[in-house]
């Protein structure tokens, strides 16, 4: 329920409590759930609910630390995000998700900003393992689309185009473009979408 520089910028609010060593396969990690929109894994083998942190990083390689951060932030801001929105159930492609989705590119823009010069590490990220047997080369590929997350810069819903565009379908994107544009020009939805992320860090630190 978060863009990558979202789940970036919350593994990287958690790198002492999670007790890293190797940090590249720490944000690799934090990323690697979303990599199920090409490998075909299902959500919620990549997406275990019920994440408890900084409990659940207790014997877990710095991988499996940053992968932990991503279930969890995504459960505790995802169901922020419904209520928000009065939603209970999301479809792929359909309006509820258009409508949240949309909410998370405001979020990652404010993320992106926060991150500043902390988003290159996106060219680094990197896998050594498939964890649930995913074809290395597919994973590869997802990789390869994080390398070049907002290599141009960031601070504009433009820079998603290519990451989103390996996802989704030309009309849904336009969809998105215009619900994000429609959202960011409400101040009071802005303020609330950019308190999920405090929110949620402030449960565990």
């Amino acid at each position: 329920m978060a863009m990558e520089g979202t789940h970036v910028r919350f593994a990287r609010e958690l790198l002492e409590v999670a007790d890293v060593t190797d940090i590249q396969a720490y944000y690799s990690g934090a990323v690697y759930p979303d990599s199920r929109y090409i490998t075909g894994v299902a959500r919620e083998v990549v997406h275990p609910r019920g994440v408890s942190l900084p409990e659940d990083f207790e014997g877990k390689s710095d991988f499996e630390k940053g992968w932990l951060t991503h279930a969890y932030y995504d459960e505790h801001a995802g169901g922020r995000l419904k209520e928000m929105f009065g939603i209970e159930k999301i479809g792929q492609g359909d309006d509820a998700w258009v409508k949240v989705t949309a909410a998370k590119m405001i979020e990652e823009l404010a993320s992106l900003k926060v991150l500043g010069d902390n988003v290159k590490v996106f060219s680094a990220l990197s896998f050594a393992e498939s964890p649930n047997g995913e074809k290395r080369e597919l994973l590869k590929k997802y990789y390869k689309i994080q390398n070049g997350y907002c290599a141009n810069g960031s601070g504009r819903v433009e820079n998603f185009t290519d990451i989103y565009r390996a996802f989704v379908s030309e009309g849904m994107w336009g969809d998105l473009i215009k619900t994000t544009e429609s959202l960011s020009a409400d101040n009071e939805i802005v303020k609330k979408i950019e308190a999920i992320y405090p929110a949620v860090v402030s449960k565990i630190i």
